[in-house]
């Protein structure tokens, strides 16, 4: 069993899992983590939850940080200019 955190991103996604790296965490912290697509921010749902290895969809990667008040000023203002034509 591995223990992780579930992480969402932009609204009503699907939940990611990420390696909390012992960093405490509650439902609803908005943290920092790297995707595919690049870093992102995240808001926590699932806090300590434990799964099997073959629930494991490919390597599990940590969370950097707790999302920081920069982070999610930085986050308001991206989003703003996606919405801008």
């Amino acid at each position: 069993m591995i223990k992780v955190i579930g992480v969402r991103f932009r609204g009503g996604g699907k939940v990611y899992y990420f390696d909390p790296d012992g960093v405490e965490l509650k439902r609803e912290d908005q943290v920092i983590v790297e995707t595919v697509r690049g870093v992102e921010i995240g808001t926590v749902l699932l806090v300590d939850k434990e799964i099997s290895d073959d629930e494991v969809p490919g390597p599990i990667k940590k969370i950097m940080r707790k999302a920081t008040e920069e982070d999610k000023k930085k986050a308001v203002k991206n989003l703003e200019k996606r919405r801008k034509p």
